[in-house]
């Protein structure tokens, strides 16, 4: 489990057993290595199979590193607050990617394609070319049945990784629900036409 630093709290249990004291990171660096031991335990849990707890860990990950000082800010000036470095800032922004990233992919295992696309969105204005979350919108949208979003994704992800395997299943989905969607819509013309 992971060892928090700093700020105390103090949690009183309810069947009224020894009182549990929880420490808070405080400093920028306490909180990017905090952020980054959240990942390691949420890849634990998602390698297990255990992805309500994965999720659980990227989202606490989000707690920590959203808000961070940003020098490239408007307001950085005005932030009285401790000073990142770029060295930081650049370890915040890796996390941060991929958290959302992770996000969405526990999201996607556990059916919910509306956040796994949110959480792609996410990466995907920060990192265009980002070919997992590509990968991971492109799942999604298909979920949704968005399949022409989807095969959008996925010819970026071919473009940048022409042998990419989760793109060629992706493509062979796409492939499957679109023959679907035409024989339906053609049953459907056959109907109208004919009846």
């Amino acid at each position: 489990m992971i060892q928090e630093k700093n700020q105390t709290a103090t949690i009183a249990p309810k069947d009224g057993a020894e009182k549990k004291t929880k420490r808070f990171p405080k400093t920028v660096q306490e909180k990017i290595d905090f952020a980054a031991a959240l990942k390691a335990e949420g890849n634990t849990f998602y390698k297990s199979k255990r992805f309500k707890k994965a999720r659980a860990c990227y989202a606490k990950m989000l707690l920590y590193i959203t808000g961070l000082p940003d020098s490239k800010s408007p307001l950085a000036q005005y932030d009285s607050r401790e000073k990142s470095s770029s060295e930081q800032e650049n370890s915040a922004a890796k996390l941060l990617l991929a958290a959302h990233n992770n996000l969405a992919q526990c999201s996607l295992k556990l059916n919910k394609a509306s956040d796994a696309k949110s959480y792609c969105e996410k990466v995907l204005r920060v990192d265009p070319s980002n070919t997992k979350a590509h990968c991971r919108m492109a799942d999604a949208l298909l979920r949704l049945g968005d399949l022409d979003g989807a095969k959008d994704h996925i010819d970026k992800v071919l473009e940048a990784e022409k042998d990419s395997k989760a793109a060629k299943s992706l493509r062979k989905k796409h492939r499957e629900k679109m023959s679907e969607y035409k024989k339906k819509m053609k049953s459907k013309f056959k109907k109208g036409f004919f009846s």
